[in-house]
């Protein structure tokens, strides 16, 4: 804290998850400014309709966020990126994130059209057909990260619109997280009335 009493400065070891925070760090800020949290004045200086000033920097796997008119200037310096990769004490069945849904009330096909009219096009156009859902993100070794999603069609439902969806999805996603040099590998398969997908996350670079 500042003696004056004109702000702070906070500095979190973001670990392994430096990498992913990087890749999603414009599209927090547009989300921000979006939303009206706050304006963007700069590529990581933030200014909240009250007229505080914050800054969202990252430095190798450290994030410092600071707040105050002083202190709200890029940190000097340079810090080893010690966060690079994921801790080796992580057990790959472990799940680091695990989301899932119901569509039986078509909660869910709702929520889904409310994004695409907000956003302007077709996210999830085969969104009825579904009955449920489950995402899970685990670590796969090998400094990797795997997203296996488990998509249930109801009887009746656009099975191909649903599989065809969700390659659309991961290509936008393998897209945007090419542009920050991290490799994929992806699989989609069919089981029933269920679509599998998976996605392996390379944080250190690899092979497709």
């Amino acid at each position: 804290s500042s003696k004056e009493g004109g702000g702070w400065v906070m500095a979190v070891d973001l670990g392994w998850r430096s990498r992913l925070f990087k890749a999603l760090h414009g599209v927090i800020m547009r989300q921000i400014q979006y939303r009206g949290f706050g304006a963007v004045e700069g590529e990581n200086t933030i200014r909240t309709p009250s007229g505080r000033k914050f800054l969202v920097y990252q430095d190798a796997g450290t994030l410092f966020v600071a707040e105050g008119e002083t202190l709200s200037q890029k940190i000097p310096g340079s810090v080893a990126d010690s966060g690079a990769g994921l801790p080796s004490a992580l057990s790959p069945e472990k799940n680091i994130l695990s989301l899932s849904f119901s569509n039986k009330e078509m909660a869910f096909e709702k929520v889904i059209k409310g994004l695409e009219e907000e956003i302007g096009f077709l996210l999830l156009p085969s969104a009825g057909s579904l009955t449920d859902g489950t995402l899970m993100v685990r670590y796969a070794g090998d400094n990797s990260l795997a997203a296996e999603i488990v998509l249930g069609v109801r009887e009746g439902g656009d099975m191909e619109g649903v599989e065809g969806d969700v390659g659309y999805l991961l290509d936008l996603l393998d897209r945007f997280l090419s542009t920050h040099d991290l490799k994929t590998g992806r699989t989609i398969r069919r089981e029933e009335s269920k679509i599998m997908a998976q996605m392996i996350v390379h944080l250190n670079g690899g092979k497709q």
